[in-house]
Order: C-alpha cells, then sequence, then structure tokens
C-alpha cells in the first residue's frame, strides 16, 4: 500500500477507518495486513492509527465517535 494513499484517508487528528478504506481502496484482507506487519495499530475496532504517529487525546477521542454510528457526536467536558 502506498503511504500517499494513507496519508489521503487520515482524519484530522490522525486515525483511519476501515469503512474509508475498505473496499473502495483496499480489500479487507489488506486492513488485516497492515495491522499484521505493524503498520496500522488498532484504537478501536475499525479504527487504527499508522504506528509512526503518536497516539493523542484528541486521536482516541475521534476514534472512539469514528467507531460509533454515523451521527453521534462527543459530548462532556472530554470534548470541551
Amino acid at each position: 500500500m502506498d503511504p500517499n494513499t494513507l496519508d489521503r484517508y487520515t482524519r484530522p487528528h490522525g486515525s483511519l477507518c476501515r469503512d474509508d478504506l475498505v473496499p473502495s481502496v483496499m480489500s479487507l484482507s489488506g486492513w488485516y495486513r497492515l495491522h499484521v506487519s505493524g503498520a496500522l495499530v488498532a484504537l478501536h475496532p475499525g479504527v487504527s492509527r499508522r504506528a509512526e504517529v503518536p497516539e493523542t487525546t484528541l486521536m482516541q477521542m475521534e476514534a472512539a465517535l469514528a467507531a460509533t454510528i454515523p451521527g453521534a457526536a462527543l459530548a462532556g467536558l472530554s470534548a470541551a
């Protein structure tokens, strides 16, 4: 997988959502091969980050939101 392709689908705070990539950009097995090879690190089911990108609080919140149903929103002190 070309790193530039992953860059295009990386969300603002660094997470990648499987639904954005599979099946239009890569196969499901390609998604899992990136995890096995260590190129991606799972954050939530269907949401990962690139291994070289450090995990931040904003990334964790972004990943949690991406792992929920469409239209969900963050609320409370952690979202402020």
